[in-house]
């Protein structure tokens, strides 16, 4: 299974849909929630893609959300 690393800072937090793209990542992957990282504009994702760390920020909208689902997956 994927590991998803969330931030959870104060603005991640605050953005919106922060609930539900933590509850749509939970049915895809572990994920593991982070300290603010302090590159918030909106909710900011940590996975791994091809080997590869990658920082994925402003998931706030539905589409984002997927998106970020289908590379987790």
């Amino acid at each position: 299974m994927a590991t998803a690393y969330v931030c959870q800072g104060k603005k991640c937090c605050r953005a919106c849909d922060h609930d539900a793209l933590l509850r749509s990542l939970n049915k895809a992957a572990e994920v593991r929630l982070l300290r603010c990282q302090k590159i918030c504009h909106g909710s900011v994702v940590l996975i791994t893609l091809d080997g590869e760390l990658e920082w994925f920020e402003r998931i706030d909208s539905a589409k984002a959300c997927v998106d970020v689902k289908k590379a987790v997956i």
